[in-house]
């Protein structure tokens, strides 16, 4: 059976190559899809593939703020899986990440606690070309991640993350969210997922 057979979805940071390359996935498996981000336009190709199923949610701003205000509307309505794709979007500057991240998980908490939900978040390694700010930021969000993670595993919410490379191919990470999901489906959390770069 499908992983995402007949799931809602909820894509944050959605307009990203890895965001595309999940489409044909998530349309074969009937899931209920909602995409996030800033570019409306690309959002709105993305729908268009499939206007049964994915559902654009274009935004003004990809920060604390937007994701703290979309999750007290969306309320406590199930969803199943969230992932949480921001530090691959073009919107969300380094020095913002932990933050938006720790709002969007606050905010979506009541949905995902509905749903017995998963999230998978995807936190790139910095490696050592990165800048001060993206090592600061990789650091917050592991922190998050383990924070959230051992909170919510009493309520069975699982949290796991995909740790790409530099480099690392979206077909190569497209792989690990499946892994990802199927494991938070087996009630695994805190598992963390290397991705090697796409050079080696």
């Amino acid at each position: 059976m499908d992983i995402f057979a007949d799931k809602t979805v909820f894509i944050a940071g959605a307009a990203t190559d890895l965001g595309w390359r999940l489409l044909p996935l998530l349309a074969k498996a009937k899931a209920r899809v909602i995409l996030m981000d800033e570019d409306g336009e690309e959002l709105t190709a993305m729908a268009q593939t499939n206007t049964q199923i994915f559902e654009p949610l274009p935004i003004d701003r990809l920060n604390a703020q937007t994701c703290s205000v979309v999750g007290r509307i969306w309320g406590d309505e199930p969803i199943d899986v969230l992932l949480d794709f921001t530090a691959l979007s073009d919107f969300c500057e380094a020095t913002d990440r932990p933050q938006t991240v720790h709002a969007l998980l606050k905010a979506f908490e009541p949905a995902l606690m509905s749903a017995d939900g998963g999230v998978v978040s995807v936190i790139p390694q910095t490696g050592a070309e990165g800048s001060a700010e993206d090592m600061v930021a990789e650091a917050g969000l592991l922190k998050l991640a383990e924070s959230f993670g051992q909170n919510w595993h009493r309520w069975r919410v699982t949290y796991n993350v995909l740790r790409p490379e530099v480099g690392a191919s979206a077909i190569a990470m497209t792989t690990a969210v499946n892994v990802a999901v199927q494991a938070g489906w087996d009630n695994f959390t805190g598992v963390h997922i290397p991705i090697a770069s796409a050079a080696h």
